[in-house]
């Protein structure tokens, strides 16, 4: 279970593991591809506006059993000014569909949260609202909050970090489904294979957005938060519903059960 690690991050150590070593070099020849800072632009770019977005995602993430997950996520209002996982004055939705009847839903303003849940062991909807801080439970909502998990992760990556020595691919390529994608691949190594110019590196992340920011897909080699994240399906307006709470919400928190 990775919720300490997700614990972590939301308490202000800001970013996930799989990305803390990696810095600015780039792979691709000048003109080729965008920058890495200009994918990363991109990405923060997408965390603002309003859409709806659903994915699907592999991985043992917390609190629920995987491998598989269904996750729509909608936002509505301008980006996060400081903290990509407090939405200031914009509104953020999540729903995550387990197998077997896991659900899972979290709506916040800034520090207001309502969320619901509901499993096998408890049926029936279970919802609360509070305000949260670091170390309260918030994780719950960093374990599918995709867009700032992602932007979190590449500003470690495109800014630099200590430890080894990988390379930034930038790559574009075309979805049927979502038009041209901007993807950005970290291609890891150990320092002395780099210095001889080594080719037999191996992907260690590789993240593709779409020309409005979007995450398109994330496959990781590492430890993450998922193992892979595809986007299926997006819309520009979010419909109203993806706001409210699927069943009474009571007065105080009903943080699912760990």
């Amino acid at each position: 279970m990775r919720l300490g690690r997700l614990t972590r991050w939301a308490a202000g150590a800001a970013v996930p593991v799989a990305f803390a070593c990696f810095t600015t070099q780039m792979a691709q020849a000048a003109g080729a591809a965008p920058s890495p800072a200009a994918v990363l632009a991109l990405a923060e770019g997408g965390l603002s506006g309003d859409y709806e977005a659903t994915y699907l995602v592999t991985g043992q993430l917390a609190v629920f059993p995987g491998p598989r997950w269904r996750v729509v996520v909608a936002h509505e209002g301008p980006p996060p000014l400081a903290r990509p996982l407090v939405t200031d004055d914009a509104t953020w939705s999540f729903f995550l569909r387990a197998g077997e009847g896991y659900q899972l839903q979290w709506v916040e303003k800034g520090e207001h949260f309502q969320d619901c849940w509901t499993m096998p062991e408890h049926p029936g909807w279970h919802c609360g609202r509070g305000t949260y801080e670091a170390s309260n439970g918030f994780a719950l909502a960093t374990l599918a909050y995709i867009p700032a998990t992602v932007v979190m992760g590449l500003e470690v990556a495109v800014q630099g970090g200590p430890g080894a020595s990988p390379r930034l691919v930038v790559t574009q390529r075309a979805s049927p489904l979502f038009g041209r994608l901007t993807c950005l691949s970290a291609v890891s190594a150990e320092p002395a294979a780099l210095a001889r110019g080594t080719t037999t590196r191996h992907p260690f992340a590789t993240t593709c957005l779409t020309a409005r920011g979007l995450v398109a897909s994330q496959r990781q080699w590492g430890e993450g938060t998922w193992d892979d994240l595809t986007l299926v399906r997006w819309r520009p307006r979010p419909p109203a519903s993806d706001f409210r709470p699927v069943a009474t919400v009571g007065p105080s928190p009903m943080l699912p059960p760990l």
